[in-house]
This record gives structure tokens, sequence and C-alpha cells, in this order.
């Protein structure tokens, strides 16, 4: 007897060999007999693709088995592709795993293009849900840094390197540079999100071309901080769907509480002085000659995600935030 086509989870690509050692399956194994999905076309893939079955695509996940694509190089962001087909109405009833081996004109915060490089992990997701739009929908916002920084306690050596952490709202760094960083879509009807988006990226084998601005000194990789090698890309893609599996099933399962306080307990900003611009600021502006229009010492991150700062009643709930003192 075959197996169902809708319990397995499969994976579609253009390149077999890149797309196995990510998800673990022979690049030699007999592709699945049915036609590439309609999704696949939008992925400005340079080639045709075929379908494999997968094992364990997302670790943990208890629903039905999700669908996967692995492009050798997409030329659109895999994020806004996600986006488009919630904001189409397109019934999610499986999770859909997207990743890049490289690419162009990604997308990252406030719609700002990058180039996707070879080496890096460039990881797009796409889950079911039913959740109440309220404190839930914070959570929600928080989860993938969550993940993130999580994966890389879990991978890193230790004391014998920098730390990963949180900087508000939604940056991973390790030390005082980025490493990572992350996109949330939810989309909502009737009071209800019915489905969320992720768009992650983690600078695993290269660092980016991105010079430090007022907003951010300066980007790093694991190889960098870590050794070249140290951790390989499939792993930190594996350790981080894991990840991002078990923190959604806490949240569904617990609500928003253990999330948020999560993300609170990995907050790298603790003690240090930040200055909090609106939120349509350039990257390229002087502090000397546009102060901040909020600046002080963070004592911790409010059970709303909201930045307290010492001597200050009123919290941050938006803006962006650039670290005037570096940790010593």
């Amino acid at each position: 007897m075959s197996t169902p086509i809708d319990s397995q989870a499969t994976v579609w690509t253009d390149d077999p060999a890149g797309a196995s050692a990510m998800f673990r399956f022979s690049p030699n194994a007999k592709p699945v007999e049915i036609r590439e999905p309609a999704w696949w076309s939008r992925l400005d893939a340079p080639g045709g693709c075929r379908g494999f079955a997968v094992a364990d695509l997302l670790p943990g996940w208890p629903g039905p088995a999700g669908l996967g694509g692995f492009v050798a190089r997409s030329g659109v962001s895999q994020y806004r592709v996600l986006r488009d087909l919630l904001a189409e109405g397109a019934d999610l009833g499986r999770p859909l795993v997207l990743v890049a081996g490289a690419g162009d004109n990604f997308e990252g915060q406030r719609g700002r293009a990058w180039s996707a490089l070879e080496g890096n992990l460039h990881l797009s997701l796409a889950l079911p849900c039913r959740l109440t739009a309220g404190p839930e929908a914070l959570a929600l916002t928080a989860l993938p840094a969550v993940a993130v920084q999580q994966t890389l306690a879990h991978l890193g050596p230790g004391k014998e390197g920098p730390r990963p952490g949180i900087k508000w709202a939604n940056d991973v760094l390790l030390g005082s540079r980025k490493v990572a960083g992350v996109l949330t879509y939810a989309r909502t009807r009737d009071g209800e999100i019915n489905a969320v988006v992720y768009g992650i990226g983690v600078n695993v084998a290269t660092v980016p071309d991105l010079p430090p601005s007022t907003f951010s000194p300066g980007a790093t990789s694991l190889a960098r901080d870590w050794g070249p090698g140290r951790v390989p890309l499939a792993e930190v893609c594996r350790q981080l769907l894991t990840q991002l599996v078990r923190w959604y099933g806490t949240l569904h399962d617990e609500g928003s509480a253990r999330v948020v306080e999560a993300y609170r307990a990995a907050s790298s900003l603790t003690g240090l002085r930040v200055g909090i611009w609106p939120a349509e600021t350039p990257d390229a502006i002087d502090p000397a000659e546009v102060p901040p229009h909020r600046e002080g010492v963070v004592r911790g991150i409010g059970s709303d995600l909201s930045l307290e700062l010492e001597g200050q009643a009123d919290k941050v709930r938006s803006g962006r935030l650039a670290i005037l003192t570096q940790p010593g």
C-alpha cells in the first residue's frame, strides 16, 4: 500500500545534494511521483524541481506532515512569498518550510533588501495556528528570537566564545555584534490568528558586508566567533526548527507567559545605556545632530515586551534602539 501524500513530509528542490544535506534524505532517493506545488514557481528558482520524501522535516511537530522547499539560489524573498500566499487567503493546513542556499532581493527589517550569502541560514516558515489576537500575538513576535537564541545557546561553545543574547526588539547578538535577525507576520481573521510566517537569517559561515551604523555596531558569524566549521549549517537549521516547534507548542499549550519570560531572560541590554529614535529613522544619522528622543540605562524588559529605563516611569514600546555604551 502506498503512503498517502498528505501524511508524509516532502521537500521540493532544484538541488537534491544541497537539500539532502539540510533535511537528511538520500540524494539518490527516488523522487515522489507528484507534480510540483503551485508555490514553487514563485521562488524564482533557475530550473525545475523534484520532490523527495523526508522522514522528519519539523522535529516534534504534532500535526499534519509539512512541506518544504530548498532553492540553491533564489531571486526573491521567500518570506515575502509566504506572506503573499497568506494575504491571498491560502488555506494553510500544513506547515511550509522554505530554505534558500543563497539569493538576492531578500527582505529585512522595514522592507530593506539584502543578499543571502552561501553558507548562512535563510529560513522562512509558515505555520497554521489558532490563537486569540491578544497577549499570544505579542508572544508570537518574541518566539522566533527566543528560538534562535536558544538554538545558539545549545550549539555554542559555552564560556569559550561570545554568548547569544536578544537585542530589543528582534535581533540576536553574539557579544555586541548581530548574528541573526527575525521577521514575523500573522494573519488574523475574526479576532483569531490562524497562520503565522517567520523569516529568519543566521550568519553561520559568512559575515555579511554590512557597514556599522548608529543602530547596529556591525555583524558577525558563528564561524568568526566560534571557529570555522564548528557548527554545521544543517545542524543550525535542524536545531532551530526543533526550537521553533518547541516554543510554538508551549505558546499554544500554556499561553504566552513562558515565551515572554524566555525573551526577557535572554535580553542582552540590561545595564547598558541606550538611545531610542522614532521607528522611521534612517540608518545614516549622526546622533550628535539627531539626538534620541529617549535615552537611559536599561533596567529590564517588561511583561509586555516594553523596554524599561532606570528612573523613567514611561516604558518604551516602539522605536529604533542604539546601544550608546558597549559592555565592558
